[in-house]
């Protein structure tokens, strides 16, 4: 899950990242995984960031199974959006 928020009088970009998992046990968990900041809040900037994260988690972008966002534009557009961008990366 990720949500993105912008700074109004500085004009910077958050991004919030949390995880949604199955432990060994079989057990669902959810985890508040990161915040990065944003240079520039398009959504192949989006999904660099959280490609990003993943990785210094030694997380493999290849073992997302689903994606969370709100409906902002540069996270679910069709075609340039943060989650287009995830999915091409992860298959």
């Amino acid at each position: 899950m990720a949500d993105e928020v912008t700074e109004p009088y500085s004009n910077h970009g958050f991004l919030a990242l949390c995880l949604r998992f199955v432990d060994c046990s079989d057990d669902i968990g959810e985890a508040r995984f990161d915040v990065a900041e944003l240079q520039r809040t398009t959504g192949a900037s989006i999904a660099e960031a959280v490609v990003d994260s993943l990785s210094m988690h030694q997380l493999d972008v290849t073992s997302v199974r689903g994606q969370s966002y709100d409906g902002a534009s540069s996270m679910s557009s069709a075609r340039a959006g943060t989650q287009r961008c995830i999915r091409e990366k992860s298959f």
